[in-house]
């Protein structure tokens, strides 16, 4: 019984992954949904609470103290509220295509400067300044996320992640360091892998790809 459910999980994962393939991805408006479910607490919960705080301590182990970051995808916000209280940014400037976590995330950080906008269409790539670019639990939820990482400029310190497990909203996920390296190496003059253990959104364990790496 229990084979059958998991060949009619995968199968229902598969057709799902398919539709968002033919749409180019998670959209906005799924985003959207999640983030103004107030039974959904991990969104409006205080950083130290989630279940991504490991990767994101070594993300900040990372960044030199005054650094200048531009994060691609920042959701409600929860990564950028641990690195204001540690004091770690010169400058922020954050972003998301979904107006319900932009929301959230500009009554996080108040006056800090976030703006709803698209990775694959957004002008901030080249119209700020910054020296390092933060794109957590982005990638695997696009389909051009190649061409997204491509928008980046050269010499930009990237640190990103991706996953190893699947789920409803995401195109991929990674069973190893060498199959992130497979995919993303060509977009970097240098590039680190490192795996992060952080609990599954369903409890279970769940490992996060961390990229370091230089355009």
């Amino acid at each position: 019984m229990r084979n059958i459910k998991n060949v009619v999980g995968q199968r229902i994962r598969a057709r799902q992954r398919q539709r968002l393939i033919a749409n180019g991805g998670t959209p906005a408006s799924w985003y959207d949904a999640e983030y103004g479910d107030p039974s959904v607490g991990l969104y409006t919960a205080h950083y130290s609470e989630s279940r991504h705080l490991t990767v994101w301590n070594a993300i900040c182990e990372l960044i030199p103290m005054g650094s200048r970051i531009l994060e691609v995808g920042c959701g409600p916000a929860q990564l950028a509220h641990l690195m204001m209280d540690r004091k770690i940014p010169g400058a922020y400037v954050g972003f998301d295509f979904s107006p319900a976590a932009i929301d959230l995330a500009r009554k996080k950080l108040p006056g800090g400067w976030v703006e709803l906008a698209d990775a694959r269409t957004t002008d901030l790539f080249t119209s700020v300044d910054y020296d390092i670019v933060i794109c957590t639990d982005v990638l695997g939820h696009l389909v051009d996320d190649v061409t997204v990482l491509g928008r980046i400029p050269r010499e930009k310190h990237v640190l990103a992640t991706v996953p190893d497990v699947e789920s409803a909203s995401q195109i991929r996920s990674f069973q190893n360091t060498s199959e992130v390296l497979d995919r993303y190496r060509c977009l970097f003059s240098s590039l680190e892998i490192s795996e992060h253990q952080a609990a599954g959104a369903d409890g279970s364990g769940e490992t996060l790809f961390l990229l370091n790496g230089v355009r």
